[in-house]
């Protein structure tokens, strides 16, 4: 995990890109998706602040991610290798990514399930994925209403 970035359901800014120096090298793949290299995290604090502040931040809330199973896969693997306590095992996570696909409604029989979609607006930066993601919760509840 190299940078997090949170808001609340009113897009209200609560962790603003923050950056955290990995205890590994940046692979090329990632950062040719994400434009973050290794020398942008040589003076990044560690992991454990980001995570620190994460927890007291998800502490009681649903934690609403576009693609969920994967970002709480790469925030647990992240705590794991340092002496960390986890208490976003014990918040609720929502997978917004899926209830999207759902909304879509393009079937995969392959899979057996509703086929995902690409994250509209979303820049793979944190932040700018929570914002994209917040737009794609708004567009689904009002075409429900």
């Amino acid at each position: 995990m190299i940078q997090i970035g949170v808001t609340d359901g009113a897009g209200r800014v609560l962790m603003d890109n923050v950056t955290c120096k990995p205890l590994r090298p940046i692979p090329a793949e990632a950062t040719a998706i994400h434009h973050i290299t290794n020398e942008m995290v040589q003076s990044a604090p560690s992991f454990q602040s980001a995570w620190d502040t994460l927890t007291r931040i998800a502490d009681g809330k649903i934690v609403v991610v576009f693609n969920a199973a994967y970002d709480r896969r790469l925030l647990l693997q992240s705590a794991s290798r340092l002496p960390l306590p986890e208490p976003l095992l014990l918040v609720r996570w929502e997978c917004a990514m899926l209830k999207h696909a759902e909304w879509v409604g393009q079937w995969n029989d392959y899979r057996g399930s509703f086929r995902w979609q690409k994250l509209e607006g979303g820049d793979h930066s944190a932040l700018g994925d929570c914002f994209a993601t917040l737009e794609s919760i708004k567009k689904m509840a009002a075409s429900s209403d």
